[in-house]
């Protein structure tokens, strides 16, 4: 059959076959691949062949977009949406430029331009189409038109460096993402997505959030001054030596398919839901090679053979500034998909040999209901010592824990107790990495990005040591910590040399003792622990009845338990009554049967003294 021309129909070969799309009438957009006005665009001669339609580029000028890291920062700050999910007619097409971009790598890892070409593929290929009149909004034409764009960037990507750039130059012209909104009705559309997505807890957090902060100085300032600025720490060469950890194709599969359905991806647009597709449909004839070259791409991250320079945009993150119910802001930071595939993978190769590591004090990583755990075992000594009047019990709580633990520390006990993954975390860490928000940017060089799988395991790596050291230096009868939360009780004097010794040596490892939420507690009086006595900062809070310690009342009094379970049965009767704002009935009844307050409710249950 005589090929049609191309804004008309549409054959894709691939391989000595060929794929029919519908007759639809194509957009001038998509059917001549438009770029900025102020370049000169010469046009595509279509050049046909036996098993393969290639597009030819004459050399347009866009040598301006050279591919490097910079060139990846101007494009991550622009923040081009992708489609949550490829179209079935372009997955296999998708997953051989992908399995093309992993193998270039393979190849050359030492070339710059080809992880560039890895990260870029995503924004350029898979960006959501918008439709610009009253015919593309109908969902029939929206989809046709999503699936042709997509098979007309791939045309392009496939015909090499020119062609890549000639996308660049399209992606460059889109408008940047506009400031969420904090409107309830905002809260309510997302809500909607997460119903759709079967993430049912996200949604209920959703509808009750307090919104995401305004686009303002102040949000800004409060942004910035989270994340402060400082040299990063050289990696140190101190410690075991060993070979670099190694993941395999099956563990690489499970770790894709473990991400939630409708995860949000970073600003390269890839989504978790992207490789998955890659893989189903016509694209499952490739998936063992694409999984092949996934997992060489993935053990050269981990063996630390990735230019360095690229390190802090495989780590970046757009930020979603989130109000809480005190007025204060929430840095939600989603990393790209790479980064927290990796960690994954890392987390789940040592998390065995870390458990056994840390579990004499923490109990928030690796250990199943590890916070039940502490709550129990404090109430316990609480019941069993309550009129014992020289014991004191103290919350420890650190300032913005996560955001300023020292990161020389950090390498040094990564390669102390997990060496094998101590060149990705350089890697990730070495240098600031980029948080973008809109298109400003602020660039992390202290602490440790809450969105890493790896997170919890690096900060309590970092943390730990302090606790042998406090152990060794107040021999405290009880010492548990869940994360940066910890639970201190004994004598009130070694309670009190605990808390002074965190203070003065706390700092060493970038941790900083919060006095405005750091609490002492007993149920029975202890002249000590009166403000007069001079034991405890000024600021430290010191309630009569109870604390609430994880989440669950710790008490031995009756009333306050009590009042703290009332307190969450009312939030729960809250987010019953927000159900109604979905305007949809089949989504509220969802929702109210699967989840709306009775995970804390349970939890309240399990955690409340009988």
């Amino acid at each position: 059959m005589e090929n049609l021309p191309l804004s008309k129909k549409f054959y894709l070969h691939l391989d000595g076959t060929s794929t029919y799309i519908p007759d639809v009438d194509l957009p001038s957009r998509i059917a001549n691949l438009p770029v900025p006005s102020a370049l000169t665009q010469p046009p595509i001669q279509q050049v046909e062949s036996a098993s393969r339609r290639r597009v030819e580029l004459s050399d347009p000028p866009l040598k301006f977009l050279a591919l490097s890291p910079e060139l990846l920062d101007v494009v991550f700050r622009i923040g081009i949406p992708t489609v949550k999910s490829i179209p079935l007619l372009c997955r296999l097409p998708f997953a051989d430029a992908l399995r093309g971009a992993l193998n270039l790598i393979i190849s050359s890892p030492s070339n710059v331009e080809n992880w560039v070409k890895l990260l870029l593929l995503p924004v350029t290929v898979l960006y959501r189409f918008s439709p610009v009149s009253s015919q593309e909004h109908s969902a029939r034409k929206r989809n046709s038109l999503q699936q042709l764009m997509i098979l007309r960037a791939l045309e392009v990507w496939n015909s090499g460096t020119v062609g890549i750039q000639q996308l660049l130059a399209r992606v460059l012209e889109h408008e940047p993402l506009s400031p969420l909104s904090t409107s309830t009705d905002i809260n309510v559309q997302r809500a909607k997505c997460k119903v759709k997505d079967g993430q049912y807890a996200v949604a209920i957090r959703m509808l009750s959030s307090c919104g995401v902060a305004s686009s303002s100085a102040a949000t800004w300032q409060g942004l910035v001054e989270k994340h402060p600025q400082c040299e990063c720490p050289t990696p140190s060469t101190f410690g075991n030596s060993a070979a670099p950890f190694e993941a395999s194709m099956g563990a690489i599969e499970e770790a894709i398919k473990s991400f939630p359905k409708g995860t949000a991806c970073g600003r390269d647009g890839l989504r978790a839901q992207h490789l998955i597709d890659a893989m189903r449909g016509a694209a499952a004839a490739i998936k063992d090679d694409l999984l092949h070259s996934i997992a060489l791409v993935v053990n050269l991250w981990l063996a630390g053979r990735c230019p360095t320079e690229l390190g802090p945009y495989v780590a970046s993150a757009p930020l979603t500034p989130l109000l809480k119910s005190d007025g204060g802001i929430r840095p939600i930071a989603v990393g790209t998909i790479w980064h927290r595939l990796v960690s994954k993978l890392t987390v789940k190769g040592v998390i065995k040999d870390m458990v056994h590591y840390l579990r004499d004090h923490q109990f928030g990583v690796g250990i199943p209901e590890g916070a039940e755990a502490v709550i129990h075992a404090v109430n316990r000594i609480v019941q069993a010592e309550k009129d014992n009047t020289k014991l004191t019990m103290s919350l420890v709580d650190f300032s913005n824990a996560f955001n300023l633990v020292d990161r020389g520390v950090m390498f040094r006990e990564v390669r102390l107790r997990c060496p094998a993954l101590a060149c990705w975390v350089e890697f990730c860490y070495g240098k600031a990495a980029k948080l973008y928000l809109g298109r400003n940017c602020i660039v992390s060089s202290t602490g440790i990005q809450q969105g890493d799988p790896f997170g919890p395991l690096l900060f309590s790596l970092v943390l730990h040591p302090l606790l042998h050291r406090i152990k060794e230096e107040c021999g405290l009868a009880f010492m548990a910590f869940y994360l940066d939360d910890g639970t201190i009780i004994d004598d009130t004097f070694k309670v009190d040399k605990a808390i002074r010794f965190i203070q003065e040596v706390g700092p060493e490892y970038g941790l900083l003792l919060n006095i405005n939420k750091t609490e002492v507690f007993w149920p029975s009086e202890d002249p000590r622990r009166s403000p007069e006595a001079n034991l405890f900062s000024r600021g430290i809070a010191r309630p009569m009845c109870g604390v609430k310690v994880l989440g669950g009342p710790v008490s031995s009094d009756a009333v306050f338990c009590v009042q703290m379970l009332h307190m969450r049965v009312s939030k729960a009767l809250v987010a019953m009554d927000l159900l109604d704002q979905l305007k949809d009935p089949q989504m509220e009844l969802l929702l109210l049967r699967a989840c709306v307050g009775m995970s804390k409710m349970v939890f309240a249950l399990h955690t409340c003294p009988p």
